[in-house]
């Protein structure tokens, strides 16, 4: 056996294959400069300390060292690599296999090679166990952060790859942070590359996406910077990726706060919905879904504007298999609509198996006949073992074989619940599976509802509900975020984002639009003692059940932060049947009391009660409540029994034919903005139309009016710095404000704005209609008259006249012919109150000419 490399080797320079395998060589002394045709090297069986310099060996596809063989095609696209484990001790099993080889590659440079670039990205992607070991060798990690600025696009390509990989594990991504991986990307961002730029992006994607902590220490100006240059890049696929990354980091809302606040950004993202590359129209609306900026999403996408009758909100109560009670009365509704559900609501929310069917009706639009399949799916693979000699059994009968064996009985006292949910998460996977993206957020470049699934935290005491939405609030909103320790891993409620003057119960409910769709549904629907908890490895949530059965309450609140000023005009709210109140049947037992904690959890009654006083407060809010109470529909929330859900059945259809004036009122209140639009499209049609003023149009009925934030502060300068005259602007504007009921904010010595203003912190939690040369959204915004081409346009809407004549102006105002010279306190009042999200529209008056700031 060799012990060293024999000195006539090294003359051999036309070698295409060394083997040197099962001998003692330690540290092999050879020199590869001069054999530019190896192709195979064996070293496999040595105990070997370092491993020689093989960079300059360029044809080198077939490699063996430690306990690993590689072997490439000659394009490097195929890469087999076989681990071989033989002879282990009791004392060698403690280290992992992969550590000889790793101390090998990762002592010098020798990962620079791409052959074993391509074998170190297919291991790492291959298995956890080793992205662990990995991810906790600090100097791995830094022979990989340093391929990143490597000549060789492949090497490039591949350690990309494997940091990809390694990112997705939060504790992992922090560690690169600390090893500076930030200066290496930034070196590649200003690559000219094509091919670089998309590896290097798609780490950048990953590790914004996993952690906030890691996404607020990625971004500052110079990544900003090439983030939107990148944006603008010629490569389609470069675009893309740059998009979703700026959309990644806007996930963390300190990023949001500062990402809002450039113009330029949110421009280049609106011309970007515009391309003719449909993925980058997509990132790009994404992008704007991610930021907050709901109007803009809006138009970019041509979504469907709320009706001038108000907003039209879905709740669906949770219950379990029950849930078949509400598929039936929603065919009802759309029997006498004639419409889809998701064509009738503008936010659908649900708890359980209500959000379930939220997520299938408002995202995935199905059918109410796709969604009975999935309760069939749902009786067959989660709740029935398999009768492989029985096949033509209905899903009901072999539903109803799940209790005809005491296995359920074992799983509940040995793992704390009665079903698996892996089957129930298979077909949950199989129903969200989406082509555009299977996040939340992702649903929202679609034209559907708003959609909300609630969920109890109970990784946090005392638990708390949390909201899966499929939209984001905008910046300004008063939100609770939750930070965790990266250290002991401990969750802590945080404080209010928008100051500790809003208190922590006014602010928006704890949520994410972040999660995966199937997650969602699946953390609202853990009932205790059915299913496990859900967890994503940081938080735990069980059913939403637990704090709102019925989220009618909820959506109430998530319709004011999202539409702060639209009123509300129609609720239908559905619950899964409930029982008659009667006797408790037997003897007071311990066991009783559990029941009763379960029922009063359940319970949709107390938010029912509370509704039923409160709107009747509110007239022009048309409540509808749909809920069958029946003897017959007392069964569990996974009953299997045949006989048992027929009954529910019939119970259901007896509540429709009783309840059926009650339906057709909904039905026709639904119907509302239909009639509307159809009457104005027939208007359309008119020849009389094309010759009608703006001024015919009623201001405000299908659009946003002045004041429509129902907020407006206006800083007024008595003293006219041209004429040095006592003005006063305000009192048109303070007729206006009483008459509609808006609240008026006046300050008179601008002088002292920098006490006055510029150190107040205005509660307010919406953020004010965007404002951009292309879509201007102030109706005070020069428009010329409104032809047939620009109706239903916000940035089209005519001029609105304080005093309610609603005269017309036929000519743009005049504009100051130069720049203007700004005072000194004006310009330190439009330098504050530029980057404010709650200021939406400063208007700088002098007389004769309008300068806008």
């Amino acid at each position: 056996m060799l012990v060293s490399v024999p000195v006539e080797l090294k003359q051999c320079i036309g070698l295409v294959e060394i083997s040197l395998e099962h001998n003692k060589l330690v540290r092999p002394l050879l020199d590869f400069r001069d054999m530019a045709e190896l192709q195979i090297l064996r070293l496999f069986g040595n105990p070997l300390e370092f491993l020689p310099e093989i960079l300059p060996l360029r044809k080198l596809r077939h490699l063996s060292l430690a306990n690993i063989r590689i072997v490439a095609d000659e394009n490097l696209k195929s890469v087999t690599v076989q681990i071989e484990m033989e002879n282990i001790s009791y004392f060698g099993a403690s280290r992992h296999k992969l550590s000889a080889f790793f101390s090998l590659i990762f002592r010098f440079s020798s990962c620079h090679h791409p052959l074993l670039a391509s074998a170190l990205a297919k291991i790492i992607m291959q298995n956890q166990g080793n992205r662990i070991v990995v991810g906790k060798d600090e100097n791995a990690l830094q022979q990989l952060i340093s391929m990143i600025n490597s000549d060789n696009r492949h090497v490039v390509k591949q350690a990309c790859s494997a940091l990809s990989t390694l990112a997705g594990d939060v504790s992992v991504a922090i560690q690169l942070m600390k090893c500076d991986i930030m200066q290496r990307i930034k070196n590649v961002m200003k690559s000219p590359a094509p091919e670089k730029l998309i590896s290097v992006l798609q780490v950048v994607v990953t590790l914004a996406f996993g952690s906030d902590t890691v996404a607020q220490r990625m971004l500052n100006k110079d990544v900003l910077r090439s983030l939107k240059l990148l944006c603008a890049h010629k490569n389609p696929e470069v675009q893309r990726l740059a998009l979703v990354a700026v959309g990644n980091l806007a996930f963390c809302l300190e990023n949001r706060h500062i990402l809002v606040t450039s113009e330029s950004l949110r421009e280049l993202l609106m011309r970007l919905n515009f391309t003719p590359e449909p993925l980058v129209n997509k990132a790009a609306a994404r992008a704007l879904a991610i930021l907050g900026e709901n109007e803009s999403l809006r138009r970019a996408i041509r979504g469907r504007q709320i009706p001038r009758q108000g907003l039209r909100i879905l709740s669906m109560d949770g219950g379990g298999m029950k849930g078949l009670a509400t598929v039936q009365i929603l065919k009802e509704i759309e029997k006498g609509t004639g419409k889809r559900i998701h064509e009738l609501f503008d936010l659908i929310c649900g708890t359980s198996t209500g959000g379930m069917l939220a997520v299938a009706l408002g995202i995935k639009l199905m059918t109410l006949e796709q969604c009975e399949e999935i309760y069939k799916k749902l009786g067959k693979l989660v709740f029935a073992e398999p009768m492989p000699n029985n096949e033509s059994a209905t899903w009901r009968e072999k539903f109803d074989q799940l209790y005809k064996s005491s296995s359920q009985s074992f799983r509940v006292v040995v793992h704390g619940s009665k079903h698996s949910a892996d089957q129930f998460e298979r077909l949950l996977r199989e129903m969200c599976a989406d082509e555009d993206g299977d996040l939340l957020i992702e649903s929202a470049v679609k034209n559907i509802p708003k959609v909300f699934i609630v969920s109890t935290l109970v990784s946090v005491a005392p638990a708390q509900p949390f909201l899966f939405r499929n939209y984001q609030y905008p910046v300004g909103t008063p939100e609770v975020p939750l930070a965790i320790s990266e250290s002991s891993g401990i969750t802590i409620l945080g404080s209010p984002t928008t100051g500790s003057q809003i208190g922590y119960k006014q602010s928006a409910f704890m949520g994410s639009c972040k999660h995966h769709v199937w997650q969602a549904i699946r953390a609202s629907s853990a009932a205790p003692y059915y299913l496990d908890d859900f967890s994503d490895d940081v938080y735990r949530w069980q059913d939403g059940a637990i704090v709102a059965n019925n989220p009618t309450v909820f959506s109430l609140r998530e319709a004011q932060l999202l539409w702060p000023d639209t009123k509300i005009d129609c609720i239908v709210s559905i619950g899964c049947c409930s029982l008659p109140i009667k006797a408790r049947k037997g003897g007071w037992r311990y066991l009783d009391t559990g029941q009763v904690l379960i029922e009063s959890a359940c319970s949709v009654d107390r938010a029912e009660e509370a509704l039923s006083i409160l709107l009747p407060m509110l007239p022009e809010i048309q409540y509808f409540r749909f809920n069958p109470v029946d003897e017959r529909c007392d069964m569990e929330l996974d009953e299997t029994d045949p006989t048992v859900w027929l009954k529910l059945e019939a119970a259901v259809d007896d509540y429709i034919q009783n309840n059926s004036d009650s339906l057709k009122n909904a039905c026709e209140r639904l119907l509302l903005p239909f009639i509307h639009d159809e009457k104005w499209a027939d208007s359309l049609k008119s020849p009389h139309f094309t010759k009608a003023k703006a001024t015919n149009l009623v201001p405000g009925e299908s659009s946003p009016s002045l004041g429509w934030r129902r907020d407006i502060l206006l800083v007024e300068a008595l003293n006219s710095p041209d004429s040095g005259r006592i003005v006063h602007h305000a009192r048109a504007l303070e007729s206006f404000c009483s008459r509609n009921g808006i609240r008026l904010s006046l300050l008179h010595d601008i002088s002292g704005i920098s006490k006055a203003v510029l150190e107040k912190k205005f509660p307010t939690s919406f953020t004010s209609p965007l404002i951009t040369e292309s879509y201007p959204s102030s109706p005070l915004v020069f428009s010329p008259d409104v032809g047939s081409q620009r109706l239903g346009r916000i940035d089209m809407v005519p001029p609105l006249s304080l005093d309610g004549s609603g005269k017309t102006v036929t000519s743009p105002p005049e504009l100051c012919p130069e720049p203007r010279q700004l005072s000194l306190p004006v310009q330190s009042l439009h330098e504050k109150l530029q980057n404010l999200p709650q200021v939406g529209i400063i208007h700088m008056l002098a007389e004769g000419c309008v300068c806008r700031g």
